[in-house]
């Protein structure tokens, strides 16, 4: 059963960009094409990346920059992996989310999934402006400094280039901006994918809330029945995220640590007067800071809508309804009071708490770099 909007329009516009079949199980030349290429686009960034940080005869300003970008990329390019190699389990997963969006929007009408398409569309629309803000100012400072500062080896980033950067700007910044293409696409894709399962997710247990503040004695058969249907059934759509896309979170959290404080102490030790430099730098860390705040806002959202449910509850005329009914209150109530969360096997919670925990753990590295780099 599927709901009358396409609640996953906007994600599965990005998961056709990185080859991923909407049909579960049908394969086709051009989706095979599609994701050999962004294989073959992702081990090119990582050469590009690796080869700028080897390359003799330079700063170490170059070096961490290549490291910032090489670290930022990793949790993409596992994303395509996953999404890929478990193409046919996620979009199973996504039918499953699906029927259950079907059974809300017949109960609430197309009103509330019209708006979740609405919010999944502007999640891709905002990260295409974020990437494209970001990049536009960068590529526009390297052609600055080429046409009117007569910088003839202009180039957006310090990366590797394999001819003389002297020959052509727009040799320069069209074999970075191939470069680029797999990690801004796999963006693109796992922020629109997993906005879209926060979204729904988090609407799911906010209607089902609503379900049970309506239980009451001339209503407790169908309405109980109904809200506790589909508590279960986003308990297990969390569970199965979690199955599905933990890694991807946890990988996010690891490499979060390193470009931040990579790119903290670029901007700290650039020198002030470079403006084209400066606000590289600083346009750089503004969206680096905003990978795993994304991800953490997301975990966020579902853990307290979770606690608002848990009261919820509670938030009905209970106690005028049979014991019988009485009782099968008992089971929501011990699996909400456990919480619903984003997590990888309990080790990383993705909360604000946690993305605090990656901005300190950012900033004492990055203090440690700047003691050590004075010395």
């Amino acid at each position: 059963m599927a709901p009358n909007v396409d609640v996953f329009k906007a994600a599965f516009l990005t998961l056709s960009a990185c080859g991923i079949n909407r049909h579960a199980g049908s394969k086709s030349w051009t989706s095979t094409a599609v994701k050999v290429l962004m294989l073959s686009l992702s081990i090119f960034n990582k050469i590009v990346m690796l080869m700028g940080i080897l390359q003799p005869n330079v700063n170490l300003g170059i070096r961490l920059e290549n490291v910032a970008i090489l670290l930022a990329g990793v949790p993409t390019d596992y994303a395509i992996l996953i999404f890929m190699f478990q193409e046919e389990s996620i979009l199973q997963f996504i039918g499953r989310i699906n029927n259950l969006v079907a059974e809300v929007e017949e109960e609430f009408g197309i009103g509330v999934t019209q708006q979740w398409s609405k919010h999944s569309s502007l999640i891709l629309i905002a990260y295409s402006a974020v990437i494209g803000g970001g990049a536009i100012p960068v590529y526009g400072m390297a052609l600055y400094n080429y046409h009117f500062l007569g910088d003839q080896g202009a180039a957006p980033y310090e990366l590797y280039l394999p001819f003389d950067r002297n020959i052509s700007v727009y040799a320069n910044c069209a074999f970075q901006a191939s470069a680029f293409v797999a990690p801004v696409l796999a963006v693109l894709m796992n922020r629109t994918v997993f906005g879209t399962i926060a979204i729904i997710t988090s609407g799911i247990i906010k209607k089902t809330r609503c379900q049970f503040e309506k239980v009451s004695s001339s209503n407790h058969e169908k309405m109980l029945k109904q809200a506790i249907r589909w508590h279960s059934q986003i308990t297990l759509i969390v569970m199965k995220s979690n199955s599905l896309l933990g890694t991807v979170f946890v990988t996010e959290y690891l490499a979060a640590t390193g470009y931040l404080c990579a790119e903290a102490y670029l901007l700290a030790t650039c020198d002030p007067n470079d403006n084209a430099l400066y606000t590289k730098y600083l346009i750089i860390l503004f969206a680096f800071i905003s990978l795993p705040l994304f991800s953490c806002v997301c975990g966020h959202v579902i853990s307290s809508e979770n606690d608002k449910l848990y009261d919820a509850i509670y938030q009905n005329t209970w106690y005028e309804i049979p014991p019988k009914s009485m009782k099968n209150l008992l089971v929501p109530t011990i699996v909400a009071s456990q919480g619903l969360e984003w997590h990888y096997k309990k080790l990383v919670v993705f909360n604000m708490a946690t993305y605090l925990q990656i901005i300190r753990q950012s900033y004492s590295f990055f203090t440690l770099m700047i003691v050590v780099g004075e010395k």
